[in-house]
């Protein structure tokens, strides 16, 4: 979409944007390409890419009073001023969410303005407390696949006070000791990285379309299999 501020989504006052992908809007004149936040509203377990906006915060824009993000990835977002990812202001707050590969002019990735709220972001430079500098180890950039590779340094590094229970993708959060930063967790069992795709069915580009029952799964071509204990990606035994 293309509008003045908030192409992508806007919030006044309230609202939430959970679970969602907003991508390739544009502010044509204005900030906020993907969000804009207005005095309130949260962004939560959401995917914010490629977006861009002519002002500030081409990802997500926050300004004014209590705007939320938490557990976002924000990446491949521009702007031609300041905080090609995120910009926000006053009491708004981001938590546990990736902040990475985002370009403007000035502050790059990340502007956190006044007496806003920054804290175990995955984000470079470091902004606000607990921030992660290194590369968040995507399982496909270009690809747009925002799942974490084991060597991630997101795994277990967010902070764990605000609740959640499920990730992007309906996964459990936390899946390790605590929450991991972005969108979703990392799954470390034998079918890591794979892509949730609806009523309860996963998809890996290896081994295609199954859905979990209890310690069976069904596969869509190759009826039931049972995942040994202890399998990995890296060394799988099926019943």
């Amino acid at each position: 979409t293309e509008s003045n501020d908030g192409a992508g989504v806007y919030m006044q006052y309230a609202g939430t944007a959970s679970n969602c992908w907003i991508a390739d809007n544009q502010a044509m004149t204005g900030s906020g390409g993907g969000v804009d936040i207005y005095h309130g509203g949260k962004v939560v377990n959401s995917v914010v890419i490629g977006n861009s906006s002519t002002f500030r915060g081409g990802g997500i824009h926050a300004r004014y009073d209590g705007g939320t993000i938490l557990h976002c990835t924000v990446a491949s977002n521009t702007c031609a001023g300041e905080g090609g990812g995120i910009w926000m202001a006053n009491t708004c707050t981001t938590v546990n969410s990736i902040v990475y590969y985002n370009v403007a002019p000035a502050s790059a990735n990340f502007y956190a303005h006044n007496t806003a709220v920054a804290s175990n972001n995955c984000t470079t430079p470091a902004v606000g407390s607990g921030s992660v500098t290194g590369a968040p180890q995507f399982t496909s950039l270009s690809g747009r696949t925002f799942t974490l590779t084991g060597t991630s340094p997101c795994i277990d590094a967010g902070l764990a006070a605000y609740g959640l229970t499920t990730d992007y993708s309906g996964n459990p959060r936390p899946s390790g000791a605590l929450p991991d930063i972005g969108a979703y967790e990392y799954a470390s069992g034998w079918d890591a990285g794979y892509t949730s795709i609806g009523g309860g069915w996963r998809r890996l580009g290896w081994f295609g379309d199954y859905v979990p029952m209890g310690d069976w799964i069904f596969h869509n071509k190759h009826g039931f299999w049972y995942p040994a204990t202890g399998s990995t990606p890296q060394n799988i035994w099926f019943y």
